[in-house]
């Protein structure tokens, strides 16, 4: 019989392997498990990231109001 134990290490392998295939955001370095992602100039951005990255990277010049 399988405890407990067992069962966690059988699902947390199964896991990591899981993340190895997904994407990697290019902020965090995280798995992107989201359904979807954001990929800006080439950079791959979670949506947890994504207001972050266009504040360091993006700059408005010359902005008339």
């Amino acid at each position: 019989m399988t405890d407990v134990y067992d069962l966690w290490l059988q699902y947390d392998n199964r896991k990591e392997a899981a993340a190895e295939k997904m994407p990697v955001c290019s902020v965090c370095g995280n798995p992107i498990w989201d359904e979807y992602y954001f990929e800006i100039h080439g950079d791959i951005v979670c949506r947890d990231c994504v207001i972050d990255y266009l504040h360091d990277n993006c700059r408005v010049e010359n902005v008339e109001v």
